[in-house]
């Protein structure tokens, strides 16, 4: 009979408590991905919440990112955390874009929220895009 071989320290099974901390750090990761989203889609000022909320996703991110390091954890946890943090900067990049054409911003969520048609709704588009000085095909 061959006894089984010594596990190393390095392949240690991981903790109940290791788990629970970096469960926790991703589920922060994941509210401040969902309270980024929900805040982009407010209009000006309420929109610059996203910011915040980003960069304690990111926060939360780099923590979840360590203790799953040390805990020694599957691969999908590491991933799982940088897509989140991913998001996270995409969608306070698309509110930083928004907020630097802040007198434009505001003007097409005011007539977009007063648009009843399809043709408003155009009249909208084609307004923001001169204001941004694209112009429109």
């Amino acid at each position: 009979m061959t006894s089984p071989a010594p596990t190393r320290p390095d392949h240690a099974t991981p903790t109940d408590e290791a788990l629970r901390r970096a469960r926790s750090q991703l589920l922060a990761l994941f509210g401040c991905l969902i309270g980024t989203y929900v805040a982009s889609t407010l209009t000006l000022p309420a929109k610059a919440l996203a910011i915040p909320f980003a960069l304690a996703g990111v926060v939360f991110g780099i923590l979840a990112l360590r203790r799953v390091g040390k805990a020694g954890l599957s691969m999908l946890l590491p991933t799982a955390a940088t897509v989140g943090m991913l998001g996270c900067l995409f969608f306070a990049g698309l509110v930083a874009a928004q907020m630097v054409f802040w007198d434009a911003t505001v003007a097409y969520e005011s007539c977009v929220s007063g648009a009843l048609t399809d043709r408003a709704l155009h009249q909208c588009s084609a307004e923001y895009n001169t204001r941004l000085g694209i112009g429109t095909p």
